[in-house]
């Protein structure tokens, strides 16, 4: 299955006339709009100095989980706070926002209400209208929101791009949706060739759906942070949690499988480092 570069949208296998892969939604509009954005942004990278730098860039993280998408901000310089998660006894809907104090906001609301890969029976809410609440509380210079293609039609009418993993220089195949408030999206990178390796979804935990069609595909923990980015970030999570080896060589504590599991559900929800890394460099490219 392929998706247009421009908007994500499925598309045919191939062309209906001519029968080449496609790329773009049949029609010009995706793929002049596509060439117009990536025009923009080389004329953008004139001048710019290179390496990325986002030293003294104060960024407030929503939804931060395990934090991995402010950690490529961080990683180019940046200041990034982690606002209140549900998984650490914490409510972003009880947070209020502090306006002029953070230069960009980040962020994945929990996609569960909308992916076809969360688990049946999900009584998940849309959190997108809190993502977009605090946007217009803090008043910051720009904005960067990430969920899946599903939620689409839930998002804010700002611009957007859909990213793969694999074509930003990542290990899967997973695509996900960045909407961008204060600046122009960045054009999708080319199609890499070679073969991904399968998505890491949330549910990669669960040890009793082994095909891939259903998104369950089994996942260590630390195969999940390999394939993420992270190679270190599974056992911190792991360690993190409360618990001690008794004399006799038994846990007490929270069970390793409750364990795996939190550390595989929280790596499965976060950004990748490279599609991370690849939307990091552009905002600092566009704010130099």
């Amino acid at each position: 299955m392929s998706y247009c570069r421009y908007c994500g949208e499925e598309l045919p296998e191939r062309s209906p006339i001519g029968g080449r892969i496609l790329e773009f939604c049949p029609g010009s509009r995706c793929r002049v709009a596509h060439h117009r954005r990536e025009k923009r942004y080389r004329e953008r990278l004139t001048g710019v100095t290179i390496p990325h730098n986002l030293i003294g860039t104060l960024i407030l993280e929503l939804f931060p989980g395990a934090g991995l998408f402010g950690k490529s901000f961080e990683a180019l310089g940046a200041t990034v706070v982690r606002a209140p998660d549900i998984l650490w006894g914490g409510d972003v809907r009880d947070f209020r926002g502090v306006r002029g104090k953070f230069d960009g906001i980040i962020g994945g609301p929990p996609c569960q209400f909308a992916s076809r890969a969360a688990v049946n029976g999900t009584k998940a809410i849309n959190l997108i209208p809190e993502f977009v609440r605090l946007v217009d509380e803090c008043a910051p210079h720009w904005a960067v929101m990430e969920n899946v293609r599903e939620a689409k039609p839930y998002a804010p009418r700002w611009d957007y791009v859909f990213l793969r993993d694999w074509d930003c220089c990542g290990f899967t195949h997973r695509r996900r949706g960045f909407w961008f408030y204060g600046m122009d999206a960045p054009p999708s990178p080319p199609g890499r060739t070679g073969t991904p390796e399968y998505s890491v979804l949330a549910s990669n935990w669960n040890r009793r759906g082994l095909t891939k069609l259903h998104g369950h595909l089994h996942l260590t923990p630390q195969r999940a942070a390999e394939l993420q980015g992270f190679p270190q970030l599974a056992d911190k999570i792991i360690k993190s949690q409360p618990g001690w080896l008794r004399e006799d060589g038994k846990w007490d504590g929270v069970s390793a499988f409750s364990r795996d599991v939190l550390a595989t559900h929280m790596l499965g929800n976060g950004v990748t480092a490279a599609t991370g890394r690849y939307i990091a460099e552009y905002v600092s490219t566009m704010i130099a």
